[in-house]
């Protein structure tokens, strides 16, 4: 699931405004995920400001020509009034009716969910890892990046995987619980209810980074260079597959958010 806002909402905190330009990352990152080295076959793109899609119909005939799937979805906007609760809000309300009237259409068990202008650049390798946990701990029902215990609980909500009934039954009304007043985002949030959830479930935190090519929204600052991204690239591929962790492990430890290595 790609999640997409082209034309951000009036009261959003947002650097990066111009709907052409993020309609064009958009269809950027959707044609990497066509013709990319991804591990994965069938794709959603929903899209929250009622913004017209007929620039991304070409794509149907691109992902059909790689033997992939495409489906393109205009979600309700969020409604506009004059308190935005923050970070993350619209984001989660947009998940929330994406499982309830698309997947659920198509029997979908699980779910990628990836921030739509964000290409990760090692998705295949992280795809890998996820099939690879699942064969050993079929239970698994969530798996993020970057979960971080202390000054607060944080966990990054631009990529992760999770079972679909598991995010519906305890993750999809998390958005009401932003209030950017009080600093407290999707990505507290998330990470406030997975904590709770750990000792009942098998709720995983990768041990490699997602690399990530892309704009961010929230300041307007490229996510990864390429100095930086070769230098991650190589690191990786010349490391075995890491075992993930699990977050009921972490009550003494907790994670850098920017390279995900353990402290």
């Amino acid at each position: 699931m790609l999640t997409g806002t082209i034309t951000p909402h009036p009261h959003a905190i947002s650097k990066l405004n111009d709907s052409s330009e993020r309609e064009e990352q958009y269809l950027e990152t959707l044609r990497w995920m066509a013709t990319g080295r991804t591990g994965i076959k069938k794709i959603f793109f929903c899209e929250n400001s009622g913004y017209d899609l007929v620039k991304f119909h070409p794509l149907y005939d691109l992902y059909a020509k790689h033997n992939r799937q495409l489906s393109l979805y205009s979600v309700p906007a969020p409604p506009v009034s004059n308190r935005f609760p923050g970070k993350g809000w619209a984001e989660g309300i947009m998940i929330s009716w994406a499982l309830e009237n698309c997947m659920i259409k198509e029997d979908i068990k699980a779910f990628i969910k990836i921030t739509g202008r964000y290409r990760v650049l090692n998705l295949k390798r992280i795809v890998t890892v996820i099939r690879r946990e699942l064969r050993r701990t079929p239970s698994l029902k969530f798996v993020g990046y970057s979960f971080t215990t202390l000054p607060r609980l944080h966990i990054r909500s631009d990529f992760f995987w999770s079972d679909k009934d598991f995010y519906t039954t305890y993750l999809a009304d998390a958005y009401t619980d932003v209030d950017d007043a009080n600093g407290h985002y999707l990505e507290h949030a998330f990470a406030e209810r997975l904590w709770r959830l750990k000792d009942r479930f098998d709720i995983g935190i990768l041990s490699l980074s997602p690399l990530i090519r892309g704009i961010s929204g929230w300041n307007a600052k490229r996510m990864l260079d390429t100095r930086q991204y070769l230098k991650e690239e190589v690191k990786q591929a010349l490391r075995p597959l890491p075992r993930m962790r699990k977050i009921k492990d972490l009550e003494i430890t907790s994670f850098n958010r920017d390279k995900g290595d353990s402290l």
